[in-house]
């Protein structure tokens, strides 16, 4: 009786282990102990950028820390160190020539995301919403897919559409790795 008890127990908590530590992310793991907020919540370097289907890597020092210091309205602080000046916009500088260091919001995002007609809905966690001033002192807001989440890379993933035509190219990709 004891055995059949415990065997049973096992599959119980295997069951529950698999519905909340399943993957959430298109190229994230099967699995993982350490929560989404553990695993954001860290220095990333920016390592690459890609828009549309040209990837670049980023030569000199571009950071982005996410923290766990929570402020009003369900965000978090977030500092951008050296980053690529035009990060809310369709071509980042990638010279180096146009960099900024500020500080900004951060707080995952549920909800629709995309634009251009190509749109899709975003469960609990997958998304991230950031809010930064930028070098002009223009507090922009971008709403980015977690494409991958793990304890050392982070991939976001959006989406670019101006006040005229665009396409699914214009799509931007961050890879990020811990620091």
């Amino acid at each position: 009786m004891i055995k059949k008890y415990n065997i049973l127990l096992t599959l119980f908590l295997l069951s529950i282990l698999s519905i909340y530590c399943s993957k959430t992310y298109d190229e994230g793991s099967n699995y993982s102990f350490r929560t989404r907020q553990k695993r954001i919540t860290k220095r990333w370097k920016l390592e690459l950028i890609e828009i549309g289907f040209t990837k670049t890597p980023m030569s000199g020092n571009h950071f982005i820390t996410l923290t766990n210091e929570k402020l009003a309205d369900g965000y978090f602080k977030a500092t951008f160190e050296n980053f690529p000046y035009e990060f809310c916009q369709s071509n980042p500088d990638t010279s180096g020539q146009k960099e900024f260091t500020t500080e900004g919001v951060w707080k995952f995002y549920e909800g629709v995301f995309g634009g251009c007609n190509i749109e899709e809905r975003l469960s609990e966690k997958e998304g991230l919403l950031i809010k930064i001033n930028d070098i002009n002192y223009n507090t922009r807001e971008e709403r980015w897919k977690i494409v991958k989440l793990t304890n050392s890379e982070l991939h976001l993933f959006s989406t670019y559409c101006g006040n005229w035509a665009c396409f699914y190219t214009m799509s931007r990709k961050l890879y990020f790795k811990a620091n």
